[in-house]
């Protein structure tokens, strides 16, 4: 998309430039066809963000599930790997133009891996004989 748009504004820009080679009509089709494009960049813009609101936020309320119930597994929910699960994301966003965007969705991953880490459960107990091992299978 990002590559079309450029192409038809080229074309536009080359018209300006250079006598006259396409007629208003044509001229008039290019500009519609640019709003469209923009019109749609928006759009999947919108929606790459709301997806990757959404991510974190389910994210957030599973952690928050995960830590009441005191039964749960020992593993974190949330891994280190998981940062890079929205890279094709976010570098559609920075190409959109959105880097905010991107740095929030991003800075929101980070800081619930962070909050993951912080309180993440040890493996070995403390009973009233001092560490009891856990066994890992």
């Amino acid at each position: 998309m990002i590559k079309a748009k450029q192409d038809v504004s080229d074309i536009l820009g080359q018209n300006e430039r250079i006598t006259q080679k396409i007629n208003k009509k044509q001229a008039a089709s290019l500009q519609r066809i640019v709003e469209t494009i923009e019109q749609l960049t928006i759009r999947m813009g919108n929606r790459l963000s709301e997806t990757l609101r959404r991510k974190n936020e389910a994210l957030k309320q599973a952690t928050k599930r995960e830590r009441a119930d005191p039964l749960s597994t020992l593993a974190p929910l949330v891994s280190p790997i998981c940062l890079n699960d929205d890279i094709a994301f976010l570098q559609l966003l920075v190409k959109l133009g959105r880097t905010q965007d991107a740095a929030t969705a991003y800075a929101g991953r980070r800081s619930l891996l962070l909050m993951e880490t912080l309180n993440e459960r040890p493996v070995a107990g403390f009973g009233s004989t001092g560490t009891n091992d856990v066994v890992i299978y």
